[in-house]
């Protein structure tokens, strides 16, 4: 089958949970024998040396240059959301726009007819009308990685800001039309969660053609964790992309309300913060301490995970899979993460996952995680979890499925 495939970043190097998910999805769907072309965005040139990589699993890569990260173009997002005042679209939806990308779109449509077209990210379904019109009997998947209003709400709900409030009430409001429309005209839908799924079947009040597949990965990380501590330092890590705001707000929280507190509990620590784009604000906090490092972006987790003893997940917003919580299955890092963070993710408290939702809880967990038998039981359950949940042959059998399921109909 031919495939178009769009997405809004180019998925290498696998540096973030997205980029994780669109690059297993591309490989699944490489492995079994589909043509891509792949059609992205991209923000600097350092990301199109990741080109070559790609096409080992595409036929073709396209590109369109783009600005997308508030925190690194803040005056420029700042006239694209004021843009946004006055569209149909939702800001998180309206900034992916471009005329470029319409004439690049419209050029591939001239030199080659494919069987699918298949959108990564609602985002990308701006391009919905557009692409129907020059692919009018071609099918037509939408791979939602998150349930994009339901994130949008619990961000509304959480931020305390007026004036951030009345905007983000009024991207709920667009946002889930959008959403809406979507998920009520494509062929087939992918969830990532089973919750997801339910959220996106009430948003759509009708019945929808969705598939509910988990993000797979490889299993060739080995198991990592396996420590003996010969000292009583224990090393706490965070992963996430910083400009995605629940990951930054989650961090700070934990800053200002657990870290304090947690010297007199467990002794000597340190904590990692590992992820690009950090916050002025979390630089801040965390130089207020000798024993919180920032990294910013690094190439590969792989040394944090050898020299940190568990990951925290302090997430309040979301929607989806936390890719880095399967990922820390599959090396066998134990977890402590909120019901949210954790939320579409194989796990039972206690078994392959410490559950902590507020201050007292998380402390409690960190106290838990200060014990070697504790974290070598998450660590051998967790692996065991990943093992039997988010293997990519279970992706590529999943995903295959709803292609020949769409072609049927």
């Amino acid at each position: 089958m031919k495939i178009l495939f769009l997405t809004n970043l180019l998925p290498y190097p696998l540096d973030n949970g997205g980029k994780i998910k669109t690059y297993t999805t591309l490989k699944a769907l490489h492995e079994n024998g589909h043509e891509i072309n792949l059609v992205s965005f991209y923000e600097n040139e350092d990301e199109k040396k990741s080109i070559q990589k790609i096409k080992e699993i595409c036929l073709a890569v396209n590109t369109i240059n783009l600005k997308l990260t508030t925190a690194t173009n803040k005056e420029y997002m700042r006239k694209v959301a004021l843009k946004s005042l006055f569209s149909k679209y939702s800001f998180g939806v309206y900034k992916y726009l471009n005329n470029k990308m319409i004439g690049l779109l419209q050029k591939i449509a001239r030199e080659e007819k494919y069987d699918c077209v298949y959108f990564d990210h609602l985002q990308m379904c701006v391009y919905y009308d557009c692409l129907k019109k020059l692919y009018p009997n071609a099918k037509f998947i939408l791979d939602e990685h998150n349930c994009e209003s339901v994130i949008m709400q619990r961000r509304y709900m959480t931020t305390k800001k007026i004036l951030m409030k009345i905007f983000l009430l009024l991207e709920v409001v667009k946002l889930k039309a959008f959403e809406k429309k979507m998920l009520s005209i494509f062929d087939e839908i992918i969830a990532l969660t089973h919750e997801d799924e339910s959220a996106m079947k009430k948003i759509a009040n009708k019945i929808i053609p969705i598939n509910v597949i988990p993000i797979g990965m490889e299993n060739n990380r080995g198991v990592l964790y396996g420590k003996n501590n010969s000292t009583d330092m224990v090393k706490i890590m965070f992963v996430g992309t910083l400009s995605w705001e629940p990951n930054n707000d989650g961090i700070i929280w934990f800053l200002k309300n657990v870290f304090p507190k947690l010297k007199d509990k467990i002794g000597e620590f340190e904590l990692y913060i590992v992820g690009k784009n950090p916050s002025d604000e979390l630089k801040e906090i965390a130089g207020l301490y000798m024993n919180v490092f920032v990294t910013g972006y690094v190439e590969s987790v792989v040394a944090y995970y050898e020299k940190c003893d568990y990951m925290i997940v302090p997430l309040f917003v979301g929607s989806g899979q936390r890719v880095k919580i399967i990922e820390s299955f599959a090396y066998g890092m134990p977890v402590i993460s909120t019901t949210i963070g954790a939320e579409g993710i194989d796990y039972t408290d206690g078994v392959n996952i410490l559950i902590a939702d507020d201050v007292e809880t998380f402390i409690y967990a960190c106290v838990e995680m200060k014990r070697e038998d504790i974290r070598r039981k998450i660590s051998i359950n967790s692996k065991k979890t990943f093992e039997k949940s988010y293997s990519i042959k279970q992706c590529q059998k999943m995903i295959e499925y709803v292609l020949e399921k769409t072609l049927k109909v």
